[in-house]
């Protein structure tokens, strides 16, 4: 090869070189951070464990299906049947959802919306690292917005017509096994009324057959203050009834409120709580 040649060879493949170079740096910046993750790599679906039911906690459920673990922040729940924004509290370094994983992040929800709205839940998320808001649509097998907004809904009915407590004394019954606890009905002024149908029974309570709970009961908001009496037994005396309870401190009332029916219930207090689990062990103990 003459010189002149191998000349405009060694030209050739500098430029080719220069060409690989610009189209390798290219791609190069092109493939910098992205945001992450892609949509999807999460799914969300909402649960309430039975021991909040009473505080109205939910749980977001986030589940990872990829091969990396990914940490999350900030979360918070958007939807029609509560006002502004459900969110969970993180702790300094979030949540870390390892692959194949589901972890629950406890949410307080907020006031509910009467009627809801027609917003569909969506939970907005950011991981660790990032500000970037991400945002997955929710499901809800369990029903937990209907169920919570639907109560919360026909409590603020019902409390606009009478204030509904439990008295944080168990009284003694006229024998061995047998208790009387007191709700407290107060008047607040509200229009229209307030049927209690009936009471239900709990997983440690059960009514005294000799003393029927009271049923029928009509409420208006200018009545004066009165009280219900339930004369109460335990409804189940296995060894796990106290160990493992949730919800039998929690009084379901089946009421009609201004033509709407459902459900309100009324909580124990902590020291009507603690009394109830003592006399339903030293009941079932004495069996």
């Amino acid at each position: 090869m003459s010189a002149r040649r191998r000349r405009a060879a060694a030209v050739v493949r500098i430029g080719l070189l220069g060409i690989t170079a610009a189209v390798v740096a290219g791609c190069s910046a092109a493939a910098g951070p992205q945001p992450t993750p892609p949509p999807g790599v999460l799914t969300v679906q909402l649960n309430q464990f039975r021991d909040n039911y009473s505080t109205h906690v939910i749980e977001i459920q986030l589940s990872n299906p990829g091969p990396d673990t990914i940490t999350v922040v900030r979360a918070a729940l958007r939807t029609g049947s509560f006002d502004g924004t459900i969110g969970w509290v993180s702790s300094t370094d979030g949540t870390a959802i390892p692959p194949g994983q589901t972890k629950s992040l406890p949410a307080q929800l907020t006031s509910a919306t009467c009627p809801p709205g027609p917003l569909e839940p969506t939970v907005d998320f950011v991981l660790a690292g990032s500000d970037h808001v991400f945002n997955e649509s929710v499901t809800d097998p369990f029903g937990v917005l209907a169920r919570n907004n639907s109560e919360l809904c026909l409590e603020r009915s019902a409390s606009d017509i009478a204030g509904l407590e439990l008295l944080p004394t168990l009284d003694p019954g006229p024998q061995k096994g047998l208790a009387t606890v007191t709700i407290t009905v107060k008047p607040r002024g509200g229009t229209g009324s307030m049927t209690i149908e009936s009471i239900g029974e709990t997983t440690l309570l059960a009514a005294d057959p000799g003393s029927p709970w009271p049923h029928g009961v009509v409420i208006h908001g200018i009545d004066k203050d009165s009280t219900l009496s339930l004369r109460i037994r335990p409804a189940r005396c296995d060894p796990h009834a106290v160990a493992e309870d949730k919800v039998g401190t929690l009084i379901p009332l089946h009421v009609t409120v201004n033509g709407v029916a459902g459900t309100v219930k009324v909580a124990a207090g902590n020291a009507l709580r603690g009394s109830i689990y003592d006399f339903v062990t030293k009941s079932c103990g004495d069996g």
